[in-house]
């Protein structure tokens, strides 16, 4: 998308790394959750409070969070974030 549309993009995506362009993308592998939550465990604890505060506001199960369904899209067709 940022090649196609010409936008400006971190140079790290030259350099192969891909998925930094947001906190936490759906569409990231969960080996990339994994590092995360052991290297940065401050951030991976503010982000499952946030997780936790939607998962709350919106009446969502616990498995939500845990088994990383935020990742999906919520449609209508429910379709993961990697179509």
């Amino acid at each position: 998308y940022l090649f196609r549309e010409k936008a400006p993009y971190n140079v790290l995506y030259e350099r192969r790394i891909d998925r930094i362009g947001c906190f936490m993308c759906p569409s990231s592998d969960h080996a990339t959750f994994e590092i995360i939550k052991r290297d940065y465990p401050d951030l991976w604890e503010m982000w499952q409070e946030k997780l936790g505060y939607w998962m709350k506001k919106n009446n969502l199960p616990e498995e939500w969070r845990t088994n990383a369904q935020w990742r999906q899209r919520g449609g209508e067709d429910d379709t993961s974030s990697y179509t």
